[in-house]
């Protein structure tokens, strides 16, 4: 049953744990993928005797981490927490935890147990999609870049036409074609202002 239990672990790269609820946090008991997502031999670990848990925890995420447990700890509920791991090469390892206390008849901490999963991929797909987020934003600038030029196009043609009205006015019979062409310019700058209005309401809603 322990073999089974060991391959559906290693399958899954994933390993299983109980540790004290200590700052160390000191394990006693670890089946599984230990040395795949760690990088150390599960005895290597055991009770520190070589290095403890905490040691591999990244600095930034160490005390998170900590603070997250006690937290659900104090409230009788499980955990699912996110952090990395350094390995002795100096290789990092993303992994996800999910773990619960368990108490004895006086309400006090026996000892702590859960699962560790390998999140490599889940943090590899999350930085894909942040990375194509950060695409779309910067051709979104670029649209909304266009669609500032053509609003300040649609102000050249729509001086314009006023001006080419202007003259028309003084020409008087002779200025019959200044005022088509003024017409024509402000239909122009008209369509072009409903364009421009078009592609900033989209870029907004895509936000």
């Amino acid at each position: 049953m322990a073999h089974v239990f060991e391959s559906i672990l290693g399958a899954s790269k994933s390993f299983a744990y109980r540790c004290d609820n200590d700052e160390a946090v000191t394990m006693t008991y670890l089946a599984g993928s230990v040395q795949d997502i760690t990088g150390c031999r599960p005895a290597q670990l055991l009770r520190n005797r070589d290095l403890s848990f905490a040691s591999l925890c990244h600095p930034d995420d160490l005390r998170p981490m900590i603070d997250h447990v006690d937290a659900a700890i104090a409230q009788r509920a499980g955990w699912d927490v996110d952090y990395r791991l350094v390995r002795p090469d100096g290789s990092t390892a993303y992994v996800r935890e999910r773990g619960a206390a368990v108490f004895d008849e006086t309400g006090e901490v026996q000892y702590l147990q859960g699962l560790v999963v390998d999140a490599s991929a889940e943090q590899h797909l999350r930085h894909k999609l942040q990375t194509q987020r950060t695409e779309a934003l910067d051709a979104n600038k670029d649209i909304l870049g266009l669609a500032n030029n053509i609003a300040r196009s649609v102000r050249e043609l729509s001086m314009l036409s006023v001006n080419a009205r202007i003259e028309a006015a003084r020409a008087g019979d002779h200025g019959r074609g200044f005022a088509v062409v003024a017409a024509e310019i402000s239909k122009l700058a008209d369509t072009n202002a409903q364009w421009a209005a078009m592609i900033a309401d989209k870029i907004s809603e895509a936000r």
